[in-house]
């Protein structure tokens, strides 16, 4: 058995871990696989695609096989621990990303400081420039002087 991380340079392939970890105990097959990326891409992986990740990922530990419908010949894959310390690392790797980027693009109210995924209140100035508010009652008390604590 070799002994190397996966190469995690597409979307599928962090699909099909995130999958994995999803399901849990009851595992699924690479069919359920290709079956659930379509469902959220609109486009399905090919066997050619999917199989030989899955080999990759077995050979090196992070899934393993469990029994499944033997008449059929279906293989039922789940993460190992290994596998889920695999999207664990993952996860936080996505997470640093995406929280450095919606730092740089995030607004904060102009009265109580909250960051603003979005701004229910936006009061337009006279030089054309914009003030935004998390809500109504943090304009409020801006125009009338009352601070944040």
């Amino acid at each position: 058995m070799s002994q190397h991380k996966p190469k995690l340079d597409n979307l599928f392939r962090i699909q099909t871990l995130l999958y994995l970890l999803d399901r849990g105990d009851k595992g699924a097959t690479g069919y359920d696989l290709g079956k659930d990326i379509e469902e959220q891409q609109g486009t399905r992986p090919s066997s050619g695609k999917i199989y030989p990740f899955l080999k990759e990922l077995l050979e090196n530990g992070y899934i393993e096989e469990k029994g499944g419908d033997t008449s059929r010949n279906k293989v039922i894959y789940k993460l190992t621990d290994k596998g889920r310390s695999l999207v664990d690392e993952i996860v936080g790797r996505m997470r640093i990303l995406i929280d450095s980027r919606l730092n740089v693009l995030m607004e904060v109210c102009h009265h109580c400081g909250v960051k603003l995924y979005d701004a229910p209140v936006i009061e337009k100035l006279e030089d054309g420039s914009e003030m935004k508010f998390c809500c109504s009652h943090c304009q409020q008390a801006f125009h009338e002087g009352v601070h944040k604590h």
